[in-house]
This record gives C-alpha cells, sequence and structure tokens, in this order.
C-alpha cells in the first residue's frame, strides 16, 4: 500500500497488478478503481479490454468511478488516450464516471491530470 497527497487530500493506493486471485478481497473498500494498461503492448490489449470489463461488472465495484491510465506515453509506439478509449470501447461505458489520461511513469508526464481527476471523483 502507498498513501499520496493531493491538495490536502490522502490516498491510499494498493497496487495488486495481475494477482486476479488477489482483486476481490479489495471490492468491499474500494471507492474508485485505477486501471494502468500499457499503451504500448498492442498483444495485451483485448486481454486487457476483457479484464476490465469483467471488472466494471462485479457487484461490489459497480458504483466507482473509474481512471483509465494509458502508461508508456514516452515509448514511440504508444498508443494515445484517443485511440485506447476506441480500442477500449470506453465511450460503452454508461453506468459511471470515467476519464482516461495518458502518462509516463518513466518521466511522470500526465501522472497530475489523473489524480487531479481522481480527488475530484473519489467518494
Amino acid at each position: 500500500m502507498e498513501k499520496i497527497t493531493i491538495d490536502k487530500t490522502t490516498i491510499s493506493l494498493w497496487d495488486i497488478g495481475g494477482q486476479k486471485h488477489l482483486w476481490k478481497f479489495y471490492y468491499p473498500t474500494t471507492k474508485i478503481l485505477i486501471y494502468v494498461v500499457d499503451s504500448s503492448n498492442e498483444e495485451r490489449l483485448q486481454d486487457a479490454r476483457e479484464e476490465l470489463f469483467g471488472l466494471l461488472e462485479e457487484p461490489e465495484l459497480v458504483k466507482c468511478p473509474l481512471l483509465v491510465v494509458a502508461n508508456k506515453q514516452d515509448l514511440p509506439n504508444a498508443l494515445s488516450s484517443e485511440e485506447l478509449t476506441e480500442k477500449f470501447h470506453l465511450e460503452s461505458i454508461r453506468n459511471r464516471k470515467w476519464h482516461i489520461c495518458g502518462t509516463s511513469a518513466q518521466t511522470g508526464d500526465g501522472l497530475n491530470d489523473g489524480l487531479k481527476w481522481v480527488k475530484e471523483h473519489i467518494k
């Protein structure tokens, strides 16, 4: 677990990555879903999309806002946020607030945009 503070608001983040067998244990206390996608790995996008939409169907997560983080924007073959929105069919999400932001964990670019959105939408 990591805690971050954004404008006097402290948020606890749990990075549980691909450990799907653990995800369900975090659902009851989840206030917002942050889904990180490797935007440079087109081969994995279909699996990542299916995993995301599976999560969105979980009853305990139905009211959680969604932030999709399109990571690795610093790489030349990375898909843009707009391209990922299209490939993930994010515009089909109608039952919750969602946002996508392009980021680079390497350089930090775009992270503030995503964190500000989280602060504004966390319950």
